[in-house]
């Protein structure tokens, strides 16, 4: 898990502000890329028959790491600078919202 952690630090810090800022990648094309990285990391999970191929997997799916960011980046690219806080806000709610109706699904009986 640490190895993984790692990973989503390196993607945060330094290849997004990489791909974003010295190659100009637009932010949609990186959210592209983390859902289909994440895609293909779950794919190889599940059908993994080696230890090997499930760090591979975390390789190749880094950028699923910063698809919040990502999506809330695309948020404020939508909206005027005075309705940003607005967007956040219910969109914090609704990730508690989500959280809190899954624990009820899942864990409840």
């Amino acid at each position: 898990m640490a190895v993984f952690g790692l990973v989503g630090l390196f993607t945060q810090y330094v290849a997004v502000p990489f791909l974003t800022s010295s190659l100009h990648v637009p932010d949609a094309a990186i959210g592209l890329m983390a859902v289909t990285g994440a895609a293909v990391d779950s794919l190889m999970a599940a059908f993994a028959r080696a230890d090997w191929i499930l760090y591979l997997g975390g390789l190749v799916g880094f950028l699923s790491a910063c698809g919040t960011i990502i999506c809330r980046s695309l948020m404020t690219k939508c909206v005027g600078p005075f309705e940003v806080g607005a967007v956040f806000s219910v969109v914090a709610s609704f990730q508690v919202f989500c959280s809190i109706l899954c624990f009820y699904c899942f864990y409840v009986y």
